[in-house]
């Protein structure tokens, strides 16, 4: 599980340092919506702070479109991150491989005076905050899907390469 860090350095390593205190944060105030398109796989993030979030989507394979367990697969190299003010940012990952994808998202609003971290929810994410001891508040955040497929591109003609030779030749 120490992959978390890694994958969302930008926005929970910053919250780890935050003091813990009352939050009048709430979970509805941030949203997260997945798509896939070709080769790229986005994230409309909704935030309705009064604040600007740090927030990072990232991906790892779910084999057969099964959500792996989540002590294995925290420490993404596929990510993408950054500033979401109040608003709808959507953030884009591009040149994403064939296959199926868990889709994980973690917002913070770093420097607040109510600091909160707004994670995905995904299984077994409650247990391991808990465990973790997590020192501000926190919220699973409904997404529209956790595991999006990004499809192989349809291939061509499969015919030997000198078919079209005979074309050419008249042959």
């Amino acid at each position: 599980m120490a992959k978390l860090g890694a994958a969302a350095a930008g926005s929970v390593g910053i919250v780890f340092a935050l003091p813990s205190v009352a939050s009048a944060a709430d979970g509805s105030e941030v949203s997260f919506s997945y798509s896939a398109e070709g080769s790229t796989i986005s994230n409309a993030i909704t935030n309705t702070t009064d604040s600007t979030l740090r927030c990072s989507t990232s991906l790892e394979p779910a084999p057969d479109g099964v959500l792996p367990p989540l002590d294995t697969i925290l420490g993404q190299d596929i990510f993408t991150g950054g500033d979401v003010p109040p608003g709808t940012t959507t953030q884009q990952l591009t040149d994403v491989p064939d296959g199926s994808w868990a889709v994980l998202v973690t917002c913070s609003n770093p420097g607040s005076e109510s600091p909160a971290t707004w994670l995905s929810d995904y299984p077994g994410v409650e247990d391991y905050l808990t465990r973790l001891q997590f020192p501000t508040p926190w919220f699973a955040v409904d997404q529209a899907s956790t595991v999006l497929t990004v499809p192989a591109p349809a291939s061509g003609d499969t015919g030997s390469p000198l078919d079209g030779l005979s074309d050419a030749f008249g042959s």
